[in-house]
C-alpha cells in the first residue's frame, strides 16, 4: 500500500496535462434505501467538482487543484488490470471509479472498480488502479 501510494505521488509529480475533460471520476449511489443519496467526483487537471444529491437537492462543491505528473503512464499501467470478477449484492449500493486515458483524438475508459448493483463487482487489481482509487478518495471527500 505505501508502496503503491510513493509510486503515484512520484509518476504524478512528472508532467502537466493537454487533455481538459475529466480524468478520474467517483459515483456513489444509496441504492433503494429511504432516502436515496448519491455523490459524483470528477478529478480534471486543475480541479475537483464534488456533488452531492438527496431528495431532490443538489451541492455541488468546485475546488481549484494543481494535478502534475505522468498521470498518463500510471493509467496505461492501470488499463493492463489484472481484472477480477466477484458475486455482489443486486439492488444495494453503488460505486463506480474510472479513469479516462487520452489517446491523441480518442478516449479510453479504464475501469478501476465497478460495482453497479447488478450482481456483478468488477476490481481492477493493478497496483497502479488501487494508487488511483486511493488518490481519487483522499480528494473526493
Amino acid at each position: 500500500m505505501v508502496k503503491a501510494a510513493a509510486i503515484i505521488s512520484a509518476l504524478i509529480s512528472m508532467t502537466s496535462f493537454a487533455y481538459d475533460g475529466v480524468l478520474l471520476s467517483k459515483t456513489t449511489n444509496s441504492g433503494y434505501g429511504m432516502p436515496s443519496t448519491s455523490s459524483n467526483c470528477e478529478i480534471y487537471a486543475n480541479k475537483v467538482v464534488l456533488t452531492h444529491s438527496s431528495l431532490g437537492v443538489q451541492v455541488v462543491n468546485t475546488k481549484n487543484i494543481s494535478l502534475t505528473g505522468d498521470l498518463k503512464r500510471v493509467m496505461s499501467f492501470a488499463s493492463r488490470g489484472p481484472f477480477e470478477t466477484q458475486i455482489a449484492p443486486v439492488d444495494g449500493p453503488t460505486a463506480t471509479y474510472y479513469a479516462t486515458l487520452a489517446n491523441g483524438d480518442m478516449l479510453q475508459r479504464i475501469d478501476l472498480l465497478i460495482d453497479a448493483g447488478n450482481g456483478v463487482k468488477r476490481i481492477n487489481k493493478s497496483e497502479a488502479s488501487f494508487g488511483l482509487r486511493s488518490l481519487i478518495d483522499k480528494n473526493c471527500s
